[in-house]
């Protein structure tokens, strides 16, 4: 529970933005932390009022489709992937035909804390290379795992973003992955070749 967050700060007061804003920047973080615990029941609560509501469940599809939505679930595939050195890989993805407009719906996490790293999301659209159309981008819950000494995650105020002591090798386990989970589905063809052009860049 929150109360009174300020009241004893008041020059932060002016950098906050209206209730409706800071309220969705609320429950964003709510949806990231229950992402990452589907065993722990989230509740969030405005002036009486439930926002949010997901029980405890038992698998990631199913928090995915208490707070996406349950139609969604349908069209993402698992993914469960390892590599030496301790790199594993985890999640869910969208096949190609269940795109967004904007990266909201990317939700990446490395040793279960979220992040917004370029890496991770350069990796990831370079999976889906050629399989979206411009300005389109998949839904995503990915939880990547890797040894703490390899990643320093102290190099952005936000901690969203992380430095790879060996960054080309988790991109390039990220991206094949990826495209190795979306080839059964048909949607790569055997060879790996495909048409049309490049893949959406990440936003800034």
């Amino acid at each position: 529970e929150v109360r009174d967050l300020f009241f004893n700060t008041p020059a932060r007061r002016k950098f906050l933005r209206r209730d409706e804003t800071e309220l969705g920047h609320i429950g964003e973080v709510v949806t990231k932390l229950a992402l990452a615990h589907p065993q722990v029941q989230f509740r969030l609560v405005h002036n009486g009022r439930s926002l949010l509501d997901v029980y405890r469940q038992n698998t990631l599809a199913e928090r995915v489709g208490s707070l996406l939505g349950r139609p969604l679930v349908r069209e993402l595939l698992p993914v469960e992937a390892q590599a030496p050195g301790g790199l594993k890989l985890r999640g869910l993805i969208s096949q190609p035909a269940a795109n967004r407009s904007s990266t909201s719906a990317v939700y990446t996490f490395i040793n279960g804390r979220y992040v917004r790293d370029r890496v991770v999301q350069h990796a990831l659209l370079e999976g889906y290379r050629h399989l979206l159309p411009n300005g389109r981008y998949p839904v995503v819950a990915l939880f990547l795992e890797i040894d703490p000494a390899l990643v320093d995650v102290n190099v952005h105020p936000t901690k969203h973003e992380v430095r790879f002591r060996d960054q080309r090798t988790v991109h390039d386990f990220i991206a094949a992955t990826v495209r190795e989970t979306l080839r059964p589905s048909g949607w790569l063809a055997a060879s790996g070749e495909v048409g049309g052009d490049g893949g959406p860049e990440p936003e800034p």
